[in-house]
């Protein structure tokens, strides 16, 4: 019983009336010389003629040698036999190293239909096994040639039609940017609740608010504090060190704008408890004992987002632990790092 020869299979095995199959032979010009080609470690980095060769690259290297340079008719097809890449050539070139095939098509197969025909043939898997033996065994769909250059047309105009929405969708990030700038604006010149503040005039004003928040703040410090001593396994004999408490300075509005009826400025240090994390490599004594615990680094705070999948450790003692423990509704930024990651955070 004889085994079938593995080929290149087509999305469709049925062809149109007018269309029929074709063999490699019928379509194609095997132009591959062995003679004239270019050895990978005799490429040039520039040159008069470009080498191509099998690799993912359009152009592999150059040479100066014109006794290599292709001296067929052009264009021609280049079949990687190990890699399957498929590069159309419209001008002067040297075959590269092994497994470089070109492929000339004959006046019956219009060069661009030839091009995207290859790119359709489904070869065998064969890792990095000799593909062109496939492609000889196999046949080719042959179109009448006129309607080849209609399908090529109608793939070079969709083709054109992709890359503009690929453009125009590369620019939407920064039309989204440029619209959450705005809106941000707007949001803190009061612009987009100037209606909700003419139905609701007899609101809180935000100076008290502002006074409520300080006096939040103080006893939050104050709660921090006696915490630092519980774990010091101290207690405070007086009220002595409530004095260490700094209020927060007033804003300077000169120069400021102008604010809606009933906000107010006020500087980030009235409105939160800052503070900084732990310095890796911190030299203790002996006889401090710390533990290992998750944390943040500036890779897991991210632009509006939190990326924990790669999570380190670090070395803390149970008051550092304590005192910096992360809680629902804390702002996270960067204060390290490249300057693309400085200032990015999240909540």
């Amino acid at each position: 019983m004889t085994a079938e020869v593995e080929k290149a299979h087509w999305p469709t095995d049925t062809l149109p009336s007018e269309w029929a199959w074709a063999n490699l032979g019928d379509v194609f010009t095997d132009a591959t010389d062995s003679r004239k080609k270019v050895p990978q470690n005799e490429y040039l980095d520039a040159g008069a003629i470009p080498v191509i060769d099998q690799g993912g690259s359009l152009v592999g290297g150059y040479t100066n040698d014109e006794s290599l340079r292709f001296k067929g008719s052009l264009p021609v097809l280049i079949f990687g036999d190990h890699t399957r890449c498929i590069k159309f050539l419209d001008y002067p070139f040297a075959q590269g190293a092994d497994g470089v095939k070109v492929l000339v098509p004959r006046s019956c197969y219009d060069p661009k239909f030839a091009y995207h025909a290859l790119r359709a043939a489904e070869l065998p898997d064969k890792g990095y096994s000799r593909h062109f033996k496939f492609l000889r065994a196999s046949s080719f769909p042959l179109p009448p040639l006129d309607e080849q250059k209609r399908i090529v047309a109608k793939i070079d105009a969709l083709t054109s039609r992709s890359r503009e929405a690929r453009q125009a969708l590369d620019e939407v990030p920064a039309l989204l940017d440029q619209l959450r700038q705005s809106i941000l604006a707007a949001a803190f010149r009061g612009d987009l609740t100037k209606k909700w503040r003419e139905q609701n005039p007899d609101v809180e004003p935000a100076s008290v608010l502002l006074d409520r928040i300080r006096k939040e703040r103080r006893r939050k410090w104050e709660e921090a504090e006696l915490a630092k001593f519980k774990a010091k396994g101290k207690v405070p004999s007086d009220d002595k060190w409530k004095a260490k408490y700094v209020e927060p300075e007033p804003v300077d509005t000169e120069g400021l704008p102008e604010l809606p009826e009933g906000w107010c400025w006020s500087s980030i240090d009235a409105l939160t408890l800052m503070s900084g994390g732990i310095t890796k490599g911190q030299k203790r004594k002996a006889e401090v004992r710390t533990r290992a615990v998750p944390y943040l680094r500036v890779a897991n705070v991210q632009r509006g987002s939190l990326s924990l999948g790669e999570m380190a450790e670090i070395e803390a003692t149970d008051e550092q632990i304590e005192q910096l423990r992360l809680q629902p509704g804390d702002l996270l930024l960067n204060e390290g790092g490249d300057i693309d990651k400085l200032g990015r955070g999240w909540v």
